[in-house]
């Protein structure tokens, strides 16, 4: 006689199907897409205080998803430096200092510290990968410096750090076996990112750190086969209204970034100055 399935097993493989079958469907561009949307969300309540007392809930999905902003950064950073990186990331900063000029300069927009990094970016796992030592001593170096280093640049050396992420995942194959494992170190990436944000933010909010967490481990987990997600956009061609605007947003991503950006730094000056 053939015992049934326990109730309990059969909703964990159900939900185990569902979740394959959903990253098999994800493309590159709807998880950007996703997370410029979430950073417009989480900027307004940063800015504007929308939401009130949900406000900080409200900033989760953002906090969420930023590190595909940064890993994608890194997986692409081979290419040759962006102009409208340059241009975007220029026409930001220039508007943040024409604004606020009494406020200094500092910290520099997310695009600068960008820009910055993808020229440092090749040098610096060139010296990190030439051992365990070397590696992992740049680690801590970059983590341990985050919080300093956010005074000066938004999200700091994290933004290097995320972007070694990406690096690691595109060139796996080329990493010594005997320096690091990839997946130990997205594992590494994972918590010392929700750490440092929990120290930029929502210092006395447990909750918001472990939902945060929760959902920082799935992103991550994705983003270390970003190359599936890649595979995914090929094959899949946008079909609906819905997929087109990810695919679009996803593809103008940096553009969508600086200009949410400006119109926001031109809302508040117009608001100061009058």
């Amino acid at each position: 006689m053939i015992s049934e399935i326990p109730p309990a097993r059969n909703t964990a493989v159900r939900l185990k199907t569902a979740a394959k079958a959903f990253a098999d469907n994800l493309t590159s561009y709807d998880m950007l897409a996703a997370t410029v949307l979430a950073m417009v969300v989480g900027h307004l309540v940063q800015f504007f205080g929308f939401g009130g007392a949900y406000g900080e809930w409200l900033r989760v999905p953002e906090r969420i998803l930023w590190p595909v902003f940064f890993v994608v950064f890194g997986y692409n950073v081979g290419r040759p430096l962006d102009r409208d990186l340059l241009f975007w990331g220029g026409a930001v900063f220039f508007v943040k200092s024409a604004l606020f000029m009494e406020g200094g300069l500092f910290p520099l927009p997310v695009l600068v510290t960008m820009a910055i990094v993808r020229l440092t970016l090749e040098p610096l796992m060139a010296f990190a990968l030439q051992g365990r030592l070397y590696f992992w001593g740049v680690t801590v170096v970059l983590v341990c410096f985050a919080p300093l280093s956010g005074n000066y640049s938004e999200f700091g050396t994290l933004i290097a750090l995320l972007s070694m992420a990406g690096w690691l995942a595109r060139n796996r194959n080329a990493v010594p076996k005997d320096v690091l494992s990839v997946k130990e170190f997205f594992f590494v990436c994972c918590f010392a990112y929700a750490l440092v944000l929990q120290h930029f933010y929502h210092k006395s909010a447990a909750s918001p750190f472990f939902v945060s967490l929760a959902g920082n481990a799935c992103v991550f987990a994705l983003l270390y086969n970003f190359r599936d997600r890649i595979l995914a956009a090929v094959r899949r061609r946008p079909s609906d209204a819905v997929e087109k605007a990810a695919s679009f947003i996803g593809h103008k991503s940096l553009q969508i970034y600086a200009v949410h950006f400006i119109v926001i730094y031109a809302v508040l000056g117009y608001a100061l100055a009058d």
